[in-house]
């Protein structure tokens, strides 16, 4: 089954999300994995880093 991009992550970019058990919905953000994982049940959710989202010009 293919992945359904999440709504609104661009508004992320260089920090922490967790998501929910379907990863669909952004259920905390913040700017270090640590103050995430203190916002949640973390057996409930999953952690991703949202990269920098400005274009790489080499």
């Amino acid at each position: 089954m293919k992945q359904k991009p999440i709504k609104g992550l661009e508004k992320y970019a260089n920090q922490w999300v967790a998501l929910d058990k379907n990863k669909t919905k952004i259920v905390a953000h913040g700017k270090s994995l640590d103050e995430v994982y203190k916002k949640v049940d973390s057996k409930k959710v999953s952690f991703m880093a949202v990269p920098p989202l400005e274009p790489y010009f080499p």
